[in-house]
């Protein structure tokens, strides 16, 4: 592997505070599941090595860890790229109401 190698890539999945506090636990749950879809999508679903809900702050959010890799398999540093990642994000994202 070379030393420039992505190993593993982070997402955090947050929102407005008033937002996602005024959802339900049901609503909550759905929106991180579809937000959870959607990486699962971008990296393979055998690719998130964990999803994970946190309550235990002001605001729920959920932390995934993914091992990225490209088609060689071999290293991801394209989806840590900046540009890669804000037009790939803007080109594949709906937004859609809870």
């Amino acid at each position: 592997m070379r030393a420039n190698a992505v190993h593993g890539l982070e997402y955090f999945i947050g929102g407005s505070p008033d937002a996602l506090n005024a959802m339900t636990r049901d609503e909550q749950d759905a929106y991180f599941r579809r937000a959870l879809e959607w990486i699962e999508d971008r990296h393979g679903k055998e690719n998130v090595l964990s999803a994970v809900i946190h309550r235990d702050e002001a605001t729920p959010h959920m932390t995934v860890m993914t091992i990225p890799l490209d088609d060689q398999g071999e290293n991801a540093l394209l989806f840590a790229s900046i540009q890669y990642v804000l037009l790939s994000i803007v080109n594949s994202i709906s937004i859609r109401p809870v």
